[in-house]
């Protein structure tokens, strides 16, 4: 292969696929990127499978004043470009922040942890349950992407733990003053 071919990869995960090219240059990452596609859709027609571009996003990663415009193309259409995109869990960012997605954990968590405070106080749910319940809606969102989330900031995995933390008193009724353990 080209040194081009080099900076250009893949990965799939089930029926998930992510496509990528990078360099210095917009210009060459694009062009890098729509040969790969191009390569991809005569394989895909190849063995009688069908892309779908209206489920397909792209994204330009980096540290910019003004918004790159990536035009991509798969099956003839325009890939619409976005400025948030969420892979197996974790929500990316151009500038890669976690900021995003601390917030739409904060809102999946918090909304459960509130509707699992209210089940406690009320004594509709024994402890036991309550905790299995946490465990399920709570942590389970938490815990998904783990792996990615080692290399955040350790501010943001202090989030992590206090949305943690939240759903556990939630679980246990005990109050939000309580003590981390």
């Amino acid at each position: 292969p080209n040194d081009g071919a080099k900076k250009v990869g893949k990965t799939t995960y089930a029926d998930d696929a992510l496509n990528w090219a990078y360099g210095k240059s917009l210009l060459a990452c694009s062009r890098r990127l729509q040969d790969h596609l191009m390569s991809v859709e005569k394989w895909c027609s190849k063995w009688r499978l069908l892309l779908n571009p209206d489920k397909c996003e792209t994204m330009v990663f980096g540290h910019y004043t003004r918004k790159p415009s990536a035009k991509i193309l798969l099956g003839g259409k325009k890939v619409p470009q976005v400025f948030a995109l969420k892979y197996l869990g974790v929500t990316f960012t151009p500038q890669l922040s976690w900021k995003t997605h601390l917030s739409k954990l904060s809102s999946k968590t918090t909304a459960r942890s509130g509707a699992l405070r209210g089940m406690t106080k009320r004594r509709v749910l024994p402890i036991k349950i309550a905790t299995l319940f946490h465990r399920a809606t709570i942590e389970s969102v938490l815990t998904y992407s783990a792996p990615a989330l080692v290399c955040m900031s350790k501010s943001s995995q202090k989030r992590i733990g206090e949305l943690q933390a939240n759903g556990l008193r939630a679980a246990g009724d005990l109050p939000y003053e309580a003590e981390e353990a």
